[in-house]
Formats: structure tokens, sequence, C-alpha cells
């Protein structure tokens, strides 16, 4: 990639690994312009790694260069590695300015009315202290909330939250966010100001409950005893069901 004259660029991407056994590899990037390769990020697999976003500020002698390269590379051990994917990998100048939309927090189920919350990242060159963002609710009605005093530099974000709340029918419907303005202007980079997601109103919902199964009855005496401990444990935790089979 020729970089002539740029001194700071963004990576950023989205992986998921899957380890095996340890000692896990070490995952990495790398960039270089010749010949040797220069480390700007790496993770030693300890356990499973995300599925997760990666967004790294390069400033190495690399950046400014008419033959950049980039790599994603594995050392160490293979066997203890199962998978690795990358997925959404951009390459780009911090510009000004540049916030986006990072994701919805919104819950995926709801049962009732509930706000509308996201998080926004400052992925430009310059501080942001203002955010205007909008939503649209299910009747197609435009809601805008206007967000001041934030101070966010680079790679900073903030949790934002509307007074007003997504109101749906049951089943599924789309929930649309997205930025309107930054400090008083149009983002330079549109391609990154929207969210949307799925919202699932579930109009019966069944509550989630841990199940205890005693591994044998009270016929024998060894059971007979665990089950003066257990049974009284369970009169007082209301909130798990017990199975128990019919039993001579």
């Amino acid at each position: 990639v020729d970089l002539s004259g740029a001194d700071t660029l963004i990576i950023s991407f989205r992986h998921f690994a899957d380890k095996n056994l340890l000692p896990a590899p070490t995952l990495g990037f790398a960039t270089r312009t010749q010949f040797i390769w220069h480390s700007a990020w790496e993770t030693t697999l300890e356990d499973d790694r995300g599925p997760e976003e990666i967004e790294l500020l390069l400033t190495n002698d690399d950046v400014g260069s008419q033959s950049f390269q980039f790599s994603f590379y594995i050392t160490g051990d293979m066997d203890g590695l199962d998978y690795w994917y990358l997925d959404d990998i951009v390459l780009y100048y911090p510009t000004n300015p540049d916030c986006k939309m990072k994701i919805i927090l919104t819950p995926e189920y709801i049962t009732g009315p509930e706000p509308v919350v996201g998080k926004i990242i400052n992925l430009g060159n310059t501080t942001v202290d203002e955010v205007d963002v909008q939503f649209e609710s299910y009747l197609g009605y435009v809601h805008d909330s206007t967000f001041t005093g934030l101070d966010l530099d680079l790679f900073e974000s903030f949790v934002f939250k509307f007074d007003r709340k997504w109101v749906s029918p049951f089943y599924e419907h789309e929930l649309k966010t997205w930025i309107n303005s930054v400090d008083g202007e149009e983002d330079w980079n549109l391609e990154n100001d929207t969210a949307t997601k799925i919202i699932i109103y579930d109009f019966q919902p069944f509550p989630f409950m841990p199940c205890f199964e005693p591994f044998c009855n009270n016929a024998c005496g060894p059971c007979a005893g665990f089950d003066n401990l257990f049974i009284p444990w369970c009169e007082n935790h209301p909130d798990i069901v017990v199975v128990r089979y019919t039993t001579k």
C-alpha cells in the first residue's frame, strides 16, 4: 500500500480465537516496508479470546512508506489452537471528525418498553465534546438527543441513553440508531455512523432456573442421610427446580 505522506494510521478488525490446549500459540499483527516485520499487537492465548473488536493506532517507521505491508501471524505450538477467525479488517487514516456507532446495548429480548442505549467511540484525530444521536421508532418517528461535555480523545468511548424508550408490538423488529452530527458538523466517515439490532418482544417470557436431580433415592440408608441435608436446602431456595423420579 502506498502511504506516502501519512504519519498515523488505524487498523481495526474483529477476531475470535478458540484454544485447544496449553501452551497455546501467540497471535499478532505486524507491519513492514521491506524485509523485517515489526509487531504492533500480540496476545498469548490462556483461554478463548473474543469475539471482540481490536483498534490499533499505528505510528511506527513503516507508516508513510510507499510499500507499506501488514500481516496477521501465529507463533508457537499450533496444536494449542483450534481456529482463529478474522473479519471486518479496515485500514484508514484518522480524520476530523470521525465517531463510530460501536454497538446497541438495548437487550435483544424485552418484555416491555426499554431504554435505547448504545456506545459511541471516537476514531478521529481531534477531541470530541458533543455528539447528536438519533433513533427511529417502530412507528417511523425519529427521536433525537444531543450529548455534551464528552471530552473524548482517540479510542475513548461513552455510553448514551435516550430519554425515550423503544416500544414495539410482539415478535421481531429492527432498532436503528445513528450519529447525526459531531461537534455540530456532519461526521466525516458516514459508513460507521449507523447500527441496527433485532429486538424481540417476548409476550410470554420463561425464567431461567437451575435444575437439580438427586443422584439416587431415599429408599436406602446413605441416600436418606443425604436427603436430610438436601431437602431443607431446596426449601430455602425457591428459585430452583428439583427433578425427582418415582422410586420404590
